[in-house]
């Protein structure tokens, strides 16, 4: 409760005056909620006894959650180092396109439209598809893991 209050805070502070670096107040703050969110989401399901509805939500939660740090880590490089992505929107828009490039990346299906520009963009590009696949690899075994067990 106490992060949501202070992104409003956050943004309201942005849009209404402009005090330099609240931009980037605000994607450290989004970065730091999704993390701590992860976390606990990961707990969960390395920590269930069984494969259940519950497990199941808890791993298309932290897929989403894997997403959309992405989407807030990207927006931070092309804040601090503008034209780090091709192809993007200008103003804020580019915060949704940089979500969707991270949902693309991630699920390693790459159409190309957006494509990063610097070293940095490039290389935590790589870092978000090996966590995808990771990912992927990591629950799809964990699950089956489970499953075999209680059998």
């Amino acid at each position: 409760m106490l992060v949501i209050i202070l992104l409003v805070a956050l943004e309201l502070c942005s849009s209404v005056v402009n005090i330099p670096n609240t931009k980037l107040a605000f994607f450290l703050t989004y970065i730091v909620y999704f993390t701590f969110l992860s976390v606990n989401v990961y707990r969960q399901v390395l920590f269930s006894k069984e494969v259940n509805i519950g497990m199941i939500a808890a791993v298309l939660c932290g897929f989403i959650i894997l997403g959309l740090t992405g989407g807030f880590i990207f927006s931070m490089i092309e804040y601090l180092q503008p034209h780090s992505f091709n192809n993007i929107a200008v103003g804020v828009a580019y915060v949704s396109d940089l979500i969707y490039f991270s949902f693309i990346t991630i699920l390693s299906i790459g159409y190309g439209d957006i494509t990063p520009a610097t070293q940095i963009a490039q290389k935590t590009a790589l870092l978000f598809g090996l966590l995808g696949y990771f990912y992927g690899v990591v629950v799809i075994g964990v699950i089956i893991g489970k499953y075999l067990a209680r059998k």
